[in-house]
């Protein structure tokens, strides 16, 4: 489904973005032939509809922000209100996606828009860790300020919202994340969560929060928005496609920044909280929380993380991205391999994006969450570091799930984030 249709459908509203408009200029972003004079002037509707919502969801947004983030702090019903309205609008945002949905019957629409680095570019940036893998990832330095919004309460507790300059060499944007507080939250340990490819938690009306669990546990969840999606996502690009689409720079890229964000929220919230603090994630957040884990070892002892959450997870990028079932049915692999990219040169980057050593907590703070029946993250690899690291039995849950059923089964089951909740109690 993802490939046949979520993903064409996501290629083709992603070149609408840019469009202003101009159906010649959707149809050579969104690399179209010929559409005939009706599709034309269907695509000449869409493509207006989606830049009138794009610019609607930017507009809840900045009011949004001015309100959250104000001086004064609104009216608890004026900040339901605007998160409402925000919402509301980034979901109308969305839902012109499935309108494109006509434009690929009987025609193949690539589920990426392909820009593979060239060995030498990603060399540019990164030549020096890609020499000394040790150097990889420090210790970053700290932003002049983490702000964060006025709360609001919910349901589930109190929610809030922090942001900060993204400390990439590279992507230098915003970092954003969510905090979801339980309603007794003076002692709570805290959740550092990174999230999925292709999520738009922050842009649904209604969303799966898998994490839901762990507020009423008593938990505190800071759920990062990953680069490229959420607020931080690219004019042109759907939710997370550069990830694929610029690989294998890409992953450096994400990581890079993701990993030093990682750093200073950990050290963040100990001073601001004063309680144990984990990591974690599913599927491409879980990949990045593995590798923090591993390279925590090298930051301050302030900066490492007390415990992690793997869900969904595997060992090796690149077999994630050449061998897994989007990778290979995006044709990730074919694409990097036409850039370039021969065995050597992959091995010096995995080196960079693999989990190589140890972790820098004791294997029983560590819980992982898999799917045997998982192809997207094979599982095999996800056994093997659960092993390799000596993951307890206690401490790994493993079902017959596939990668898009774990977290549907993290919620219907809390097994896995009930034995987080009872390791961070104890710190």
């Amino acid at each position: 489904m993802l490939g046949s249709y979520l993903f064409p459908i996501s290629r083709l509203w992603a070149a609408a973005t840019v469009s202003e408009n101009d159906v010649a200029r959707f149809k050579a972003e969104a690399q179209l032939g010929r559409l005939d004079r009706a599709e034309e002037s269907f695509t000449m509707a869409l493509t207006r509809d989606t830049c009138a919502a794009l610019r609607g969801k930017y507009q809840a947004a900045n009011a949004w922000e001015a309100v959250f983030f104000g001086d004064t702090a609104a009216s608890h019903e004026a900040l339901v209100q605007y998160e409402v309205e925000r919402r509301r609008a980034a979901a109308a945002f969305l839902g012109e996606r499935t309108k494109f949905a006509p434009l690929i019957k009987g025609r193949r629409v690539d589920a990426l828009r392909f820009d593979t680095p060239h060995p030498d570019e990603v060399e540019d940036d990164y030549g020096n860790w890609l020499e000394d893998p040790d150097t990889a990832y420090p210790a970053p330095e700290l932003p002049s300020e983490i702000e964060v919004s006025h709360k609001v309460e919910s349901l589930a507790g109190s929610v809030s919202w922090l942001r900060f300059p993204a400390p990439g060499r590279v992507l230098r944007d915003t970092a954003w994340a969510k905090i979801l507080e339980p309603r007794e939250a003076a002692n709570a340990p805290t959740l550092l969560y990174c999230q999925g490819l292709g999520e738009e938690t922050e842009l649904c009306d209604r969303f799966l929060d898998e994490t839901a669990p762990l507020a009423e546990m008593g938990i505190r969840v800071i759920r990062l928005e990953a680069p490229w999606h959420n607020r931080r996502l690219e004019p042109g690009r759907w939710s997370g496609e550069p990830f694929l689409g610029r690989a294998p720079g890409a992953q450096l890229n994400l990581f890079d920044t993701h990993l030093r964000e990682l750093a200073i929220l950990i050290r963040w919230c100990r001073e601001r909280y004063g309680t144990s603090v984990a990591i974690g994630g599913l599927s491409m957040g879980g990949l990045t929380a593995q590798l923090a884990a591993y390279r925590a070892n090298f930051w301050p002892q302030d900066m490492r993380p007390d415990a992690l959450f793997l869900a969904a997870v595997s060992e090796d990028m690149w077999e994630i991205c050449f061998d897994g079932s989007i990778g290979k049915n995006a044709g990730v692999g074919e694409s990097v391999r036409k850039a370039g990219w021969d065995d050597t040169r992959l091995q010096r980057v995995r080196l960079l994006t693999n989990p190589t050593g140890q972790p820098a907590m004791d294997p029983s703070r560590i819980v992982m969450k898999l799917g045997r029946f998982d192809d997207v993250m094979p599982y095999a690899r996800g056994r093997r570091l659960a092993e390799r690291w000596g993951v307890p039995s206690e401490n790994l849950f493993e079902r017959s799930h596939g990668h898009f059923t774990v977290p549907i089964s993290m919620v219907r089951n809390a097994r896995a984030f009930a034995r987080l909740a009872e390791i961070l109690r104890r710190l």
